[in-house]
């Protein structure tokens, strides 16, 4: 007889051939249950794991499932950089094209921008006029030379957003979402849109409405003063009662309004009204308007007619100087010519034909005809 076959017999179950399931309160056989349970424990496991916010690994007991995130202002991703060596005209590149996504390839040191990627058949395409890029659903994405004599040198471009960890309160500022505690804000069109102002609007795509009642419109567009609005494309408005429209337009100042593309940003408030004719590595205006009502033209301002085309319309003096082909300022040289011609040239002594020489002196051989001076050209 065994020892615990005394044990039991010296107990209640004397009459039993199996011992009982086990209970907290005595031993026993593990029941099937218990046995489920406990396979479905990990080796090493801790009871009470402390979640850790900077985990990643989803495979963790510690990972946090559905952290909030927040989005970061677009910034320039570089998808793909390389020289494509002469006497090749295919190249795989790592990645795959997004249609409707803009891009920007710089090829060979020129930048081609906003480049539309768009479906054509059973590809999708970036074309620029020296090579295109495709990619052949659902493929990775290939560029195409047509120069492939030599070398050439490209970059690939897009405006992305990254998404950041939240660390203050949780607060859900998600793309697609509206910040919970923002009263009346809404989101249109498309998820990637962020509105996080006090009754701020947000539509198109990736546009961020971020000022209390502002309005982002268009692809990209940032409207983060009060009441600002931005539309167009990689415009920004952040100055209150702003207003940015075209490409890559910037209303820095307050009640300002900009258009056309790629300004020089006014970081003084100077202007109330800025046109752009810029780009992107070259930034310029052709037109400001200033808050005492002093306007600039990059060049010449024409009135009248039925348009600055039109041979009747007349162009207002500038700093120019006057030419033979043109109207503009008097020079110095030919104020000091005019004043050496009298009042009045009907006088017989000076007729306007003698006036006709850059120069006149007076004869030495005849100074004098009849009293008056003999005037000769030089």
């Amino acid at each position: 007889m065994s020892n615990s076959y005394k044990e039991y017999a010296s107990k209640e179950y004397v009459d039993s051939k199996t011992p009982p399931i086990a209970t907290t309160e005595a031993d026993g056989l593990m029941s099937a249950a218990d046995k489920s349970k406990l396979d479905g424990i990990a080796a090493g496991a801790k009871v009470n794991v402390q979640a850790d916010w900077n985990v990643n690994d989803e495979t963790s007991d510690a990972y946090v499932q559905n952290r909030p995130f927040y989005i970061t202002e677009p910034q320039e991703v570089v998808l793909y950089e390389e020289t494509i060596p002469a006497n090749k005209n295919d190249i795989t590149i790592p990645f795959a094209l997004v249609e409707g996504k803009s891009y920007t390839v710089i090829y060979d040191g020129i930048t081609y921008s906003n480049l539309i990627c768009y479906q054509d058949a059973d590809e999708l395409r970036i074309n620029i006029d020296v090579c295109y890029i495709y990619c052949y659903l659902p493929d990775c994405s290939a560029i195409y030379v047509q120069d492939s004599t030599k070398s050439h040198t490209i970059k690939i471009l897009t405006v992305d957003r990254a998404y950041v960890q939240l660390d203050e309160k949780y607060i859900s500022y998600k793309p697609g979402y509206v910040v919970p505690n923002m009263y009346g804000a809404e989101i249109f069109n498309t998820k990637d849109n962020i509105a996080t102002g006090n009754l701020s609007h947000a539509e198109g795509g990736y546009t961020q409405a971020l000022g209390n009642e502002s309005h982002a419109e268009g692809d990209s567009t940032i409207a983060s003063g009060f009441t600002s609005h931005t539309e167009g494309c990689f415009t920004s408005a952040s100055g209150d009662y702003s207003h940015a429209e075209g490409e890559e337009t910037i209303a820095a100042g307050n009640h300002q309004h900009v258009q056309g593309k790629c300004n020089i940003e006014d970081t003084a408030d100077k202007y109330a009204h800025i046109v752009g004719n810029g780009s992107l590595s070259n930034r310029s205006n052709a037109h400001t308007l200033d808050w005492n009502g002093v306007a600039w033209f990059k060049s010449n301002v024409k009135v009248g007619g039925t348009g600055q085309d039109d041979t009747t319309a007349k162009t207002l003096a500038t700093t120019d100087v006057a030419t033979a082909a043109s109207d503009g300022l008097m020079s110095s040289t030919d104020k000091a010519k005019v004043d050496t011609v009298p009042a009045s040239i009907a006088d017989t002594t000076y007729t306007a034909a003698r006036y006709r020489a850059s120069a006149l002196v007076a004869t030495e051989t005849d100074p004098t005809v009849n009293g008056v001076i003999n005037w000769t050209y030089e």
